[in-house]
């Protein structure tokens, strides 16, 4: 089964916004047996990196519990910035690994 989650904020900056966010899915999922989530951001103007980060850490929970949540309507500069966000963690946490392994 597939669920929507609109936004109407225009601007998501706190981690306190993506928490909401998940706390609304966990819903659709408790709820409605959903397994696919489709999230709307046609109505977003601007994300800060603290919310992209812990989207991006919420995203990956969900993916872990076998549910997939599918971004729609996203403005273009938008996604280029989630995607820097998402390389930069990979590469800071690629390299933390790197460290302890020496470290070992």
């Amino acid at each position: 089964m597939t669920s929507s989650i609109h936004f109407t904020k225009k601007q998501l900056i706190f981690r306190s916004d993506a928490q909401k966010l998940f706390q609304r899915i966990n819903r659709k999922i408790k709820q409605d047996g959903a397994r696919h989530i489709v999230i709307d951001f046609s109505g977003v103007d601007f994300f800060s990196r603290s919310f992209i980060d812990e989207f991006l850490n919420g995203l990956n929970k969900f993916k872990k519990k076998g549910v997939k949540v599918q971004l729609k309507n996203i403005k273009p500069f938008l996604q280029m910035f989630i995607n820097r966000v998402s390389t930069t963690k990979a590469r800071i946490q690629k390299e933390f690994f790197m460290c302890r392994r020496r470290m070992s």
